[in-house]
């Protein structure tokens, strides 16, 4: 399932390669060489959570960008002397994995998107 997916992926976004003619790729299995995977695999969730938080931060500068300049300086005053959640918390944002945030930030990331008509 995974390599048709990838493989799905592929011909949408780069269709202009050809696997027909190499057989690891052209069975999808492309995503194997993305090493990290196997070798740091929170690398991506890594960005992910950052994202989310990058995510919070814009929302907020749209509403009041003095307010959200403190809490991103409140943020990353406690960046690396603390878990994940701390700095996070102290700002006064969300953390990514707790139920509602993702939905949340995606309704407000929506919303900026059908306002300026980029929806996808």
């Amino acid at each position: 399932m995974r390599n048709e997916l990838w493989l799905s992926l592929e011909k949408k976004y780069r269709p202009w390669i050809d696997f027909d003619h190499l057989p690891f790729y052209s069975r999808g299995a492309g995503w194997q060489r993305q090493l990290h995977i196997y070798e740091v695999p929170l690398y991506y969730v890594d960005y992910c959570m950052a994202q989310t938080v990058a995510f919070q931060f814009r929302s907020l500068s749209r509403e009041n960008y003095t307010n959200a300049w403190q809490r991103y300086l409140t943020f990353v005053d406690k960046a690396g002397t603390a878990t994940f959640a701390e700095p996070v918390e102290s700002a006064g944002l969300k953390v990514p994995y707790l139920p509602g945030c993702i939905k949340e930030i995606g309704e407000s990331i929506s919303g900026w998107l059908e306002q300026h008509e980029l929806t996808v």
